[in-house]
């Protein structure tokens, strides 16, 4: 599922206390979640960020995940718990800065941005991992 429509909001960042400016917008099947940073000027691939459990570089304070070229997003729980509450596994999310704002310090504020975009099925299959074998 992803989103209808993009929906765009602000908020401030949580360790930084800078105002952030976020743009939730609808994406392709199988395509993930996956951050832009818009405040860099590096090629757009250097400035996507998969959001996946291979990308995580730190859980000090918060949760940060970075790329293979050390771009990094931090603050990423509530807006992910949001996401994943809602059922939404694709989504293009640009943002300006390195953390995701705070806003009311819950998923609530994503809950009732993304809720107001509207969801979207897909129509291809969903792509699961199955874990076969534990050691």
């Amino acid at each position: 599922t992803t989103i209808k429509k993009a929906i765009s909001t602000s908020g401030i960042g949580l360790h930084k206390g800078d105002k952030i400016d976020i743009t939730l917008k609808p994406s392709e099947a199988n395509s993930g979640v996956r951050f832009i940073r818009t405040d860099l000027d590096d090629e757009l691939n250097k400035r996507t960020i998969l959001a996946s459990y291979k990308n995580v570089s730190d859980t000090n304070m918060c949760t940060t995940i970075k790329n293979e070229y050390d771009i990094k997003i931090s603050t990423i729980e509530h807006l992910m718990g949001a996401l994943y509450g809602l059922g939404i596994d694709n989504a293009l999310i640009e943002i300006n800065s390195q953390e995701v704002p705070i806003m009311d310090g819950s998923a609530g504020p994503f809950v009732f941005l993304i809720q107001s975009a509207g969801i979207e099925e897909q129509t291809e299959l969903k792509k699961f991992i199955k874990i076969k074998k534990v050691n």
